[in-house]
């Protein structure tokens, strides 16, 4: 899965609007929609902040891999969401 999937997974699981992941990332809402629409790829250091807000998905941006198994479920709320990210993966 690319980052800009995950990314607006991430803030949408998280409830985040694009204004307060920019902010929390310190970007512009500019680079927040760039980065969802996959127009621009994020510097490693908005990685990194990303990251260190949410220690649970570094390994998923990192590997795009989950492991050990549904470690994150309980942070994607929907497992539907996980399922669709397996089938993507498998694709």
């Amino acid at each position: 899965m690319k980052f800009s999937k995950k990314l607006k997974l991430i803030r949408k699981t998280e409830g985040y609007t694009q204004i307060k992941i920019g902010n929390l990332l310190r970007i512009a809402v500019m680079s927040v929609q760039r980065f969802e629409k996959g127009e621009q790829e994020p510097r490693n250091k908005t990685i990194k902040k990303l990251c260190n807000i949410h220690p649970e998905y570094a390994y998923w941006l990192m590997t795009d891999e989950i492991d050990p198994p549904n470690h994150i479920d309980s942070y994607i709320k929907c497992e539907t969401k996980i399922q669709n990210y397996l089938a993507d993966k498998a694709r």
